[in-house]
């Protein structure tokens, strides 16, 4: 196969992918590939801490334990020093979340919200979820992957009870897809999409 086929066939692909996700795709972007959580949790709490104005935060899972709870005293922290801090939890995947958590982070400031909530009496209705797991500081770095806010991911996947993963920094245009991905769905929980105290929509950087 020629130079020239291949860029074709390169395209053609891009083309299907970009159909079938419905975001077109950038290029540009400085992607870390960080690996278990060992890498992902200090990577993101590094973030949470140097953030300067806004934090939007969706994920799945986020369970009771000590990695929750890390993550709930700084997100709290920092809405407390009046950052914006955002918090869509999934109504199923983040069930088993500690209340008192929640209720902490409320207190703190933090706007926290919840992905199609289920009610008792339809507990055995769990589809239609958002399985994302996106956290957005500044509009300007973006992590996205596997792991979600839970002790069993904590660790290198030394054995079985710490488990294997990856996640993403990425920093350039993808992180408007990924900003994108968070409002559609904090778009169901809460009628304020923006705010321009906040928001600022930078043109993102190609590292």
């Amino acid at each position: 196969m020629g130079e020239e086929a291949e860029r074709e066939d390169e395209t053609d692909l891009r083309r299907t992918i970009e159909g079938v996700i419905g975001v077109p795709a950038t290029e540009g972007n400085q992607i870390d590939v960080l690996r278990n959580g060992i890498e992902v949790f200090p990577a993101m709490l590094d973030a949470i801490d140097e953030a300067q104005r806004c934090i939007d935060f969706l994920t799945f899972v986020y369970w009771k334990g000590a990695i929750g709870t890390k993550f709930a005293e700084r997100l709290a922290a920092r809405a407390k020093e009046g950052l914006r801090v955002r918090l869509l939890l999934d109504g199923f995947g983040c069930n088993p979340i500690d209340r008192e958590l929640v209720t902490m982070m409320d207190e703190a400031g933090v706007h926290v919200r919840w992905f199609r909530p289920l009610p008792r009496f339809m507990l055995g209705s769990v589809n239609h979820r958002t399985h994302r797991k996106v956290l957005i500081v500044d509009e300007g770095t973006g992590f996205t992957g596997g792991i979600g806010i839970a002790d069993e991911w904590d660790g290198d996947a030394r054995n079985e009870q710490e488990w294997r993963d990856t996640h993403f920094r990425i920093r350039g245009p993808a992180v408007d897809g990924l900003r994108a991905a968070f409002l559609d769905n904090w778009a169901e929980t809460d009628p304020v999409l923006f705010d321009p105290a906040y928001d600022h929509f930078p043109d993102q950087p190609k590292p």
